[in-house]
């Protein structure tokens, strides 16, 4: 490959992973579909599944169950761990963001998980389960019928990757 083509590839691939990451960058949330948020389309631009038996409809309710797990587990962290809270309150509200974005609001009467074990588990189990829901999330953005969803999918696995790693900085700091 010549080093012209090399750049140019390293371009768009650059542009492809910042486009990604724009999903979850770690900053302050922004209501999901607002003018600031590429990576949820506005209500009017979303195609719905059309039917009961679509596979979409799988798919969303499986995100919807495993995204208020978690953050019932991030309730329970910061209940039993307080320090933690600063630390995972954004992702908390990135999880909000994803079950908005997939027309499911978050309920505030959602009680905590137990957290059990010190922090350091418990911050573990997070991570694991942070990196099983965003491998999830990106196994059905290839196969979601349709495009938006697919898209939605993709741009919240990308989030799950983000809180992955910095839940992995957590645990290396032992914070």
């Amino acid at each position: 490959m010549s080093p012209l083509s090399r750049r140019a590839f390293l371009g768009v691939a650059g542009s492809v992973v910042g486009a990604v990451a724009i999903g979850c960058d770690g900053s302050s949330p922004q209501r999901p579909g607002g003018a600031g948020d590429p990576a949820v389309p506005p209500p009017e631009a979303r195609s719905e599944p059309t039917g009961a038996g679509s596979p979409d409809v799988g798919m969303i309710a499986s995100a919807v169950v495993s995204h208020r797990a978690l953050q019932a587990s991030y309730r329970g962290l910061t209940r039993a761990h307080p320090s933690t809270r600063p630390d995972v309150e954004v992702l908390v509200d990135h999880l909000g963001e994803h079950l908005s974005a997939l027309g499911h609001p978050v309920s505030p009467t959602d009680p905590p998980s137990r957290t059990e074990g010190n922090q350091t588990r418990a911050l573990a189990r997070l991570r694991a389960a942070e990196a099983t829901a965003g491998a999830d999330r990106a196994a059905a953005s290839l196969v979601a019928e349709s495009g938006d969803l697919a898209r939605v999918l993709a741009s919240v696995a990308a989030c799950h990757a983000q809180h992955v790693a910095l839940l992995d900085d957590l645990l290396e700091t032992g914070r």
